[in-house]
């Protein structure tokens, strides 16, 4: 599924809901620090997500997110190919991109604090670019690009200072596969129109 599907099917899914009193629009910015953990060993990446919902009713919510990478994993490997042949390589492994759809169950209450679980679908995209050289030989590069994608869930603490202004706190395992998992620990905050 690409992105522009993605987001146009939460679009017209949040504007052919039924209003009730509590439905709001509602967008924010979220700093997302994640975490894998495969078969290679664990790595952490940041991003920076933009998200977009519809409050339909005061404890269900859809929300669509994007989120860029801004971090760079760098790995270093030194690796004897023949007797005499040794290999060292560098490896820069970034998390470009990832964007999902999601519904967010809210516990209802009447102070500000919120707490909600969240379930959904997420694309993470991969970069990794390796260098490297063989004594006497040319430079090794080569640049692979990955999709990984997965059903998510987590929970999360929704921060109401005000009708219109809130902060989030937010665990998610954004990619649960057997060979990768992706977990993710976000804070944000959000407008309500």
């Amino acid at each position: 599924m690409t992105k522009k599907k993605l987001l146009l099917a939460t679009l017209a899914l949040t504007t052919t809901l039924p209003l009730a009193a509590t439905a709001a629009p509602y967008m924010g910015l979220n700093y997302t620090h994640t975490r894998t953990d495969d078969i290679v060993g664990n790595m952490d990446f940041n991003a920076l997500a933009l998200k977009g919902g519809y409050q339909i009713i005061d404890w269900f919510a859809v929300e669509a997110r994007y989120g860029s990478g801004r971090s760079t994993q760098t790995e270093r490997g030194i690796y004897i190919a023949d007797p005499g042949i040794v290999i060292e390589e560098t490896y820069n492994i970034k998390m470009k991109d990832y964007y999902g759809a999601y519904a967010i169950f809210s516990l209802p209450n009447s102070t500000m604090f919120k707490p909600y679980l969240v379930a959904g679908y997420t694309e993470a995209n991969f970069k990794l670019k390796t260098t490297g050289s063989i004594p006497g030989y040319y430079p090794i590069s080569f640049t692979e690009s990955d999709k990984v994608n997965s059903p998510s869930y987590g929970l999360g603490l929704n921060i109401n200072f005000s009708e219109h202004l809130t902060a989030n706190l937010e665990y998610m395992r954004m990619i649960d596969k057997s060979y990768l998992e992706l977990d993710a620990l976000s804070v944000g905050l959000g407008y309500r129109f």
